[in-house]
């Protein structure tokens, strides 16, 4: 990957994007359907920094403000109460 690709992920079920190396990426929208909450959050594996993205049941919740920096070290984790969440970002570095 290069500076400027687009990265981005869906899942079924909670989901972790940890990028490579020395990769910065910025993620700039975390996104649920049919979920009654879902989470951001930025972990290193062993303390989660978990943000609410939104709390509702049956409609579309997103996250579209979401400038989260994110690297090998500090990665991003998506967690929902359940149906499809996904992120969406942005490589910089």
């Amino acid at each position: 990957m290069t500076v400027g690709d687009i990265v981005n992920g869906v899942s079924n079920s909670a989901l972790t994007f940890q990028p490579a190396g020395s990769n910065v990426i910025c993620i700039t929208s975390v996104l649920g359907g049919n979920a009654s909450q879902l989470y951001s959050e930025l972990t290193n594996g062993t303390i989660f920094a978990v943000s609410m993205v939104a709390k509702s049941s049956d409609w579309s919740i997103n996250g579209n403000s979401t400038k989260i920096m994110i690297n090998n070290t500090n990665y991003l984790r998506v967690n929902s109460g359940g149906g499809g969440m996904g992120y969406t970002g942005i490589q910089i570095k």
